[in-house]
């Protein structure tokens, strides 16, 4: 990356950073390489990156493209020592320092991608502040939502305004045990935000680009059925019971094996 505050922050994670082992590859990170693919965008910014193992493919599927691209991780729990909770947590470090940052640097560092990563260390919402003051526009936004955060929403808005209203935005969210009213609360930013949504497995695809990755079909993006619609609206008002049941169409996609990140 060539961006100077990108770079910056580059400097600061490999300053960091020790011996370690790569993110053990997932479906899912499978999933959102291939919409990465589909779209190209110059920039991509992840936000709760869990193990990597997303972030590597992202990389990876960014440097397979041509020009200057790369992807900025949000993640505020890798900010200090004094954010760690537990060192088993983290999977790839390979016990370099107990210190997140410089396990997710060393991870980066072993997975052959840490050109095309920098970690931005701070609360999303903060983090897109931050990109907004020194003119950094992603045209894409990885949000995993079921990192345990409480403010996920925030978060996206953030994020959208940041992209201008354009990009796509991608929002896991597959642990209602954690934030059960997450799903609602997705809806209602959607509809908020008068933009298109698609569902695929336990990602929510948000934004104008929403019909074009989901028409492109391969690389990894499952392409609707013939009977379904290729995008969805967002309900038109809030759900009226608490109780309601939520029915959300999942597209063809194997995601019955591991699906940590």
């Amino acid at each position: 990356m060539t961006d100077p505050f990108l770079k910056a922050l580059q400097a600061m994670n490999a300053a960091s950073a020790g011996a370690g082992a790569p993110p053990v590859p997932t479906q899912e990170a499978a999933l959102v390489a291939g919409l990465v693919r589909a779209l190209k965008p110059r920039l991509v910014c992840e936000i709760g990156p869990g193990t990597g193992a997303v972030t590597v493919e992202i990389a990876r599927a960014l440097g397979e493209l041509e020009g200057d691209r790369g992807v900025v991780v949000v993640d505020s729990w890798r900010g200090s020592l004094s954010e760690w909770c537990d060192a088993a947590v983290v999977q790839g470090g390979g016990g370099v320092s107990g210190d997140p940052k410089a396990e997710f640097a060393a991870a980066m560092e072993a997975a052959g991608v840490a050109e095309r990563v920098a970690l931005l260390p701070q609360h999303p919402p903060i983090a897109a502040e931050i990109l907004d003051f020194h003119g950094v526009r992603p045209g894409m936004v990885i949000c995993h939502c079921d990192a345990g955060r409480g403010s996920v929403v925030e978060e996206l808005r953030a994020f959208h305004a940041l992209m201008g209203g354009a990009g796509l935005l991608v929002c896991r969210d597959a642990s209602p045990w954690v934030l059960p009213n997450l799903r609602r609360q997705l809806w209602d930013f959607a509809r908020d935000c008068g933009q298109p949504v698609e569902w695929v497995g336990p990602w929510m695809l948000v934004g104008a680009q929403v019909r074009f990755a989901v028409a492109q079909g391969g690389n990894g993006v499952a392409a609707p059925a013939p009977s379904q619609p290729a995008v969805q609206t967002a309900p038109a008002s809030r759900f009226a019971e608490e109780d309601e049941e939520i029915l959300i169409p999942v597209e063809a996609l194997d995601l019955n094996g591991d699906d940590r990140l």
